[in-house]
């Protein structure tokens, strides 16, 4: 990977796709599915239990460029193994607008001691420190994640990252293609992914809520 892209984007591991989606739509996709499910009788997976955000892990506190100071919280691996063997796979979650760390609920308990798991609050969120309105920038957001990365799970950063991005929209896909030339940039759907399986080994969604 070249000089140009941010440390952010090298965080991901061999590989990494960042997959993007209008958001219009969204919530009448999302009611309409809810709708389907109580119709069938089904039970919801989206329903909360009575447990939710309860899961709790090693407190850590990671200072971020501009001196916020970030809630990290980690799982590590029943078996005892060393948290920095390059053999230990360890897992970033970062959250989205609006949410916490304990947004990952499902995902964090199903794969608690099969990984190493480090979870953190975007800044101005959760647990971390409030932080002044004109740093809460995506750009701000990835030095962010880049500092939780360097201070819990350096392996990540060693190994590099080949960058996929897909959007629906061609409009977008060339301007992601212009901004951001050193990542593969592909046009596509998200209900049919153009790719075959465990072809990546870290997704990012933007805007797609209505497809989880």
């Amino acid at each position: 990977m070249t000089p140009e892209v941010t440390p952010a984007l090298r965080m991901a591991g061999r590989g990494l796709l960042a997959a993007g989606a209008l958001a219009a739509g969204a919530a009448l996709g999302a009611v309409a599915e809810r709708s389907l499910l109580r119709a069938s009788g089904a039970p919801d997976p989206r329903d909360e239990p009575a447990d939710f955000g309860t899961l709790r892990g090693e407190a850590r506190s990671v200072e971020a460029s501009d001196g916020t100071v970030l809630h990290v919280e980690i799982d590590e691996l029943d078996d005892g193994a060393e948290a920095s063997s390059a053999d230990a796979l360890t897992v970033v979650f970062a959250h989205g607008y609006a949410l916490n760390l304990d947004s990952w609920h499902f995902q964090r308990q199903a794969l608690r001691g099969r990984a190493r798991l480090v979870l953190y609050d975007q800044r101005s969120h959760g647990r971390s420190e409030r932080a002044p309105r004109e740093s809460c920038t995506i750009e701000q957001l990835g030095h962010d994640l880049d500092a939780v990365i360097r201070a819990l799970a350096p392996a990540l950063l060693d190994a590099g990252a080949h960058v996929t991005c897909i959007d629906y929209s061609p409009t977008l896909v060339g301007t992601g293609a212009k901004n951001l030339p050193n990542a593969r940039w592909v046009g596509g759907f998200a209900h049919v992914l153009p790719f075959q399986d465990e072809t990546f080994d870290m997704v990012g969604a933007n805007a797609a809520l209505h497809h989880f």
